[in-house]
């Protein structure tokens, strides 16, 4: 073999070698891309940190306050409620309250720069999806998927929201054109938004305790897998419900320690379900009740909740213990209805969940 030739062997594998590893470099590019779009959703928290959500009344109830008065203690604030439009037809409207307005003078302008400002301080603001007088939602083919996500992003960008939060309770609804309309959303972000989900338990029923059928919300959430950033339960107005040990008692009354601890470490122990995203949402204060037996759980009460499911201890509470069968750390967030009425008890849920969580 001559010269030339052995020069243009090495050559050629000097050329190999800069293209494998140029393909190397851009393969690693995308994948970085990609995890970091996968995570823009999450706030500034460490992995081993809780989320405290809180839910903004926009109208004027007993404590009607600005977001400029919300305290720090909370890391998410949902803003209530988008709602259906009269179209009827997937459209989403959005406006301050009125009455909340002339109240506490409140203005659009205030509001947003209120939004801004807490953002600034690592705060996530959301808007909330529906609630209990956010109208019939009816999502049911692809003209009412695009007219909702059209109307939601409008929403969004004109109030610059960090995302939004699906709080549907009534409407017709279809599966399989809500999970498009959410996707479609996320997409349009490159998952730069946080999507997050508040159910009713009855929604969140999986199969095994339903007769066989996984009702709408759980569906839902399985199959958007990460692209939430938190699947969340109402832990009232609910009746009773099936836990983890559900073959050996089959249902709990609300309002028990158990009765949260039970649900969550069946949703955490899903792998279908939990993708390291599971909450629970419950009551800030007494006068929320409002005809919800047993709705309502006292701070202390609560705090030894969360010790059940991510300390794992068994409290020996009474007839109805659950013992679960290890620690669940990895819950990710407790959601509290709503800020306001926990602002008019001096933030008491706020802060003993705080305190706790920050022992974690």
């Amino acid at each position: 073999m001559n010269k030339k030739s052995i020069t243009l062997n090495k050559l050629c594998i000097i050329v190999i070698t800069l293209v494998v590893t140029l393909l190397c470099i851009i393969y690693m590019a995308n994948n970085l891309k990609e995890n970091k779009i996968s995570k823009t959703h999450e706030i500034n928290k460490q992995d081993n940190e809780y989320l405290i959500v809180g839910y903004w009344e926009n109208y004027v109830d007993k404590n009607p306050i600005k977001l400029s008065e919300i305290s720090d203690l909370y890391d998410i604030i949902n803003i209530t409620f988008a709602r259906n439009s009269e179209l009827n037809d997937g459209t989403v409207t959005f406006e301050l309250n009125e009455y909340l307005c002339k109240n506490i003078s409140y203005s659009k302008k205030e509001f947003i720069e209120d939004i801004k400002r807490l953002q600034n301080k690592g705060k996530k603001v959301l808007v909330a999806i529906g609630g209990e007088q956010g109208g019939s939602f009816k999502i049911t083919n692809d003209h009412e998927v695009n007219n909702f996500v059209r109307s939601l992003t409008n929403i969004v960008d004109e109030y610059n929201f960090d995302g939004i939060d699906i709080d549907i309770e009534t409407g017709n609804l279809e599966i399989e054109y809500m999970e498009k309309a959410t996707k479609i959303f996320w997409k349009k972000y490159n998952g730069k938004k946080m999507i997050t989900l508040n159910s009713s338990l009855t929604d969140m029923k999986s199969a095994d305790v339903n007769e066989g059928k996984d009702n709408f919300w759980y569906k839902f959430a399985v199959d958007m897998k990460d692209k939430l950033a938190i699947v969340s339960s109402r832990y009232y107005n609910s009746g009773t419900q099936s836990g983890y040990d559900y073959k050996t008692i089959y249902s709990r009354e609300q309002g028990h320690e158990a009765f949260i601890a039970s649900i969550v470490a069946k949703q955490l122990e899903n792998k279908n379900l939990a993708n390291n995203n599971i909450g629970i949402t419950i009551l800030g204060m007494t006068e929320e009740v409002k005809g919800l037996p047993q709705a309502y759980m006292e701070p202390n009460k609560i705090i030894n909740t969360l010790k059940v499911i991510i300390e794992g201890k068994n409290l020996d509470l009474d007839y109805r213990n659950f013992i679960p069968v290890r620690a669940y750390p990895e819950l990710k967030a407790v959601s509290i209805w709503s800020i306001n009425g926990d602002a008019l008890n001096n933030y008491q849920m706020a802060n003993s969940i705080s305190t706790y969580l920050k022992m974690k």
